[in-house]
């Protein structure tokens, strides 16, 4: 009995996580689509990882304020693909280091 209830409790923090614990994979179109923060954050992940063109919906307002090194496209190279918002809010929390800004 014991070890049935270790294993139901290692499961808890997966199901609590819901989407986020997949792995986000775009439709047959190629299209990701992003429901919530995490799969944002995922999606940003796919573009640092090379992905620069790969193209996004977006289904839900989504608070991002907890990702603090989820840019899309912050790097060596511009992200130039199609991010489709469908006009929902995406809050983010951003602070700007003024010794980096120009003048």
């Amino acid at each position: 009995m014991k070890r049935i209830f270790r294993k139901l409790l290692a499961f808890v923090p997966l199901l609590m996580l819901g989407m986020s614990a997949q792995a986000l994979v775009p439709r047959a179109d190629g299209t990701y689509v992003i429901r919530n923060a995490s799969d944002l954050y995922a999606f940003a992940q796919i573009v640092k990882a090379g992905e620069w063109t790969a193209s996004a919906v977006v289904t839900a307002d989504i608070d991002y304020t907890a990702y603090k090194d989820g840019i899309i496209g912050a790097g060596e190279k511009e992200y130039c693909g199609n991010f489709d918002a469908q006009d929902h809010k995406i809050t983010i929390d951003m602070q700007l280091d003024r010794n980096k800004l120009g003048s």
